[in-house]
């Protein structure tokens, strides 16, 4: 079900960059301006797909494993640190 969703959305986004490079064809600019307002839908169209093929949330995802992974790691020196500290102060007491 998901698969046929993300596919249903692809159409959609295509239909509708095909709306725009129809109506940019139609407008009575420049040839170069019409080339820049393509390229600026064609960059539209890549972002929607790649948010829809999920590779943005992916990453996202990722990110906060190694935030995680970071955090932990930064914690347990942090608390060995402590731990010896503790340690020491003992030993200075006898």
């Amino acid at each position: 079900m998901k698969s046929i969703q993300s596919i249903s959305m692809m159409f959609v986004a295509v239909c509708i960059a095909i709306a725009a490079g129809y109506f940019i064809s139609l407008t009575s600019f420049e040839p170069e301006e019409k080339a820049l307002f393509a390229y600026a839908c064609a960059c539209v169209v890549t972002y929607v797909f790649y948010c829809i093929s999920g590779e943005a949330k992916r990453e996202e995802i990722e990110r906060w494993d190694e935030c995680e992974t970071q955090d932990y790691e930064n914690f347990s020196n942090s608390n060995d640190r402590i731990l010896s500290l503790l340690k020491d102060d003992q030993g200075d007491l006898q």
